[in-house]
């Protein structure tokens, strides 16, 4: 796993290369960048899936290098959005490392306020935990512990993990939720039965 300096060195590269490598690929940036494995198929999964004790709801609490998650549960994106928090403005605004802002698959650094603004998301919460590893922080104190493991077994916790959160929104009548639950367990049981893991 890639150290946030070196994370934050990843982003601002294939923002000054300007590459259009991103598009739709928000969940996909964020893991590369911090060089750790797949386990979700979206960043709604993604986030859906994070522990409690990893979500930082607060922003004065969310710091350098946590990941960060949007969504807006009424527009037509089941997929939610993530972003690499990348510090904060002389004004103490928060700013994101994010693909898709300025063009398609495009990556640039943008305010806090832009998601609102121009794409209507909100904030839902950052963290320091990101597809079942605990990021390197400096600014928070305990250190990451790595599971260790890949392929077929990550992929089994990702699906115990949705289905836990398929449940409890059932029972809380969130039937949009559900539904984009359910299309990300299926995808993670197809690639199980076909490969038994992700390379």
């Amino acid at each position: 796993m890639r150290d946030t300096k070196d994370t934050m060195s990843f982003l601002r590269h294939q923002a000054e290369t300007r590459t259009n490598a991103w598009p739709g690929l928000c969940l996909k940036l964020q893991r590369s960048a911090r060089g750790i494995s797949p386990m979700f198929p979206s960043a709604f999964s993604a986030m859906q899936a994070t522990p409690g004790d990893h979500r930082f709801s607060s922003l004065p609490n969310v710091r350098r290098g946590m990941v960060a998650y949007w969504d807006d549960p009424n527009d037509s994106n089941p997929f939610g959005h993530i972003t690499a928090v990348a510090g904060r403005a002389k004004d103490g605004e928060l700013l994101h490392w994010t693909n898709d802002a300025v063009a398609l698959g495009r990556v640039s650094l943008v305010r806090h306020s832009f998601f609102k603004q121009f794409w209507g998301d909100s904030f839902v919460f950052a963290s320091d935990w990101l597809n079942g590893q605990e990021l390197d922080l400096p600014d928070l104190k305990r250190k990451p512990a790595h599971m260790g493991i890949g392929g077929a077994p990550l992929i089994q916790e990702a699906v115990e993990r949705l289905e836990k959160a398929a449940a409890y929104h059932r029972k809380k009548h969130h039937p949009r939720l559900v539904k984009a639950l359910e299309r990300d367990i299926a995808h993670l049981k197809r690639v199980l039965t076909r490969f038994g893991g992700i390379e």
